[in-house]
């Protein structure tokens, strides 16, 4: 008896220690391989610290090219606009303060970023240089990590 009480708080003592470690500063990739091109795609996503308050960077690339959005799991995105279809998205690398509108897609979870929004988070990220992005409420920052060496996936 005494033995599994033991081993019970040994275990408690690891789990407690593994759920304080800092967040992976690694990108999930996710491949659809297939005898024909127009099938392929890839998909690199980094994932928020904070599902309520944090977004998901992720970079899509299939035979329609590449693109770029943001995600987020708890409230919608600002809207902004007659039609409520865009929203601001800030990004910041070092001192340099990027804006963006960015397409807002059914549901208000999602963004697809513009292309030049894209192309500037490729570039920074390749140059192993720190983003932050915001919009609205929500926020991440980005580590490069990894990205260098994942980006010819893209």
């Amino acid at each position: 008896m005494p033995a599994i009480a033991t081993a019970i708080r040994s275990l408690a003592i690891i789990l407690v220690a593994a759920s304080c470690q800092p967040a992976s500063n690694s990108w999930e990739v996710k491949e659809t391989k297939s005898q024909h091109r127009s099938h392929q795609a890839i998909r690199l996503a980094k994932k928020p610290d904070n599902p309520f308050r944090g977004m998901e960077l992720e970079f899509v690339r299939t035979a329609s090219g590449r693109r770029a959005y943001l995600n987020v799991y708890s409230l919608a995105f600002p809207s902004m606009g007659i039609d409520g279809k865009q929203t601001e998205v800030l990004i910041k690398s070092g001192e340099i303060e990027h804006r963006f509108l960015a397409s807002r897609l059914e549901g208000g979870q999602r963004l697809l970023l513009p292309e030049d929004a894209k192309n500037l988070l490729i570039e920074q990220l390749t140059n192993h240089q720190k983003v932050v992005i915001i919009s609205g409420r929500f926020d991440v920052e980005v580590s490069p990590g990894e990205f260098p060496s994942l980006k010819n996936k893209l």
